[in-house]
């Protein structure tokens, strides 16, 4: 996942320009691909209450969404929340377990997720997952699966998705 979406930011013609709004995280504060980054932190940011007063030429919510009560509204809101033209990069679990921080609500397939980003009015959408199920059967063991090299493997099997995400464009 991270390779994938750092390589669609990547391909964002004028990104190291860009003002970039990141919830719930600051990893990408640090990847020296944007012109700055500002960080917001959902639950004390309520997305699915408000948009920001600045808007951005991207932003970024990894693992944020299947936390939220109303995802419509977050998805509106980011939105709003962005410069005409603008990105929202969305990365979600799929199949892993329930992890309430504060509370688990929604998963989407890959194709769930596109025609989502859709309906909120975002275009140009690009969607995809990774997973296989070596993977999953760990999270049977811990709601946090991280790669062991000895362990598991890197193919991806598309109908075991562990996570998903999406990169779509504000009209």
């Amino acid at each position: 996942m991270n390779r994938a979406t750092k390589k669609l930011i990547e391909d964002i013609p004028g990104h190291d320009e860009m003002d970039v709004l990141e919830i719930s995280g600051d990893d990408w504060k640090y990847s020296g691909l944007f012109n700055s980054v500002d960080s917001l932190h959902y639950p004390d940011f309520d997305i699915c209450k408000t948009s920001t007063v600045r808007t951005y030429n991207v932003i970024i919510a990894e693992q944020v969404l299947e936390h939220v009560k109303s995802p419509y509204k977050a998805l509106r809101n980011m939105y709003d929340s962005l410069k005409p033209g603008g990105y929202l990069l969305i990365t979600t679990p799929f199949l892993i377990q329930i992890h309430d921080f504060p509370v688990d609500c929604t998963r989407w397939t890959p194709m769930g997720m596109k025609w989502f980003l859709e309906e909120c009015g975002f275009s140009d959408v690009h969607t995809d997952g990774w997973g296989n199920r070596a993977c999953i059967n760990d999270s049977f063991n811990t709601p946090w699966s991280y790669y062991k090299s000895w362990e598991h493997s890197l193919e991806n099997e598309p109908l075991f998705p562990v996570v998903v995400w999406s990169l779509g464009r504000k009209k």
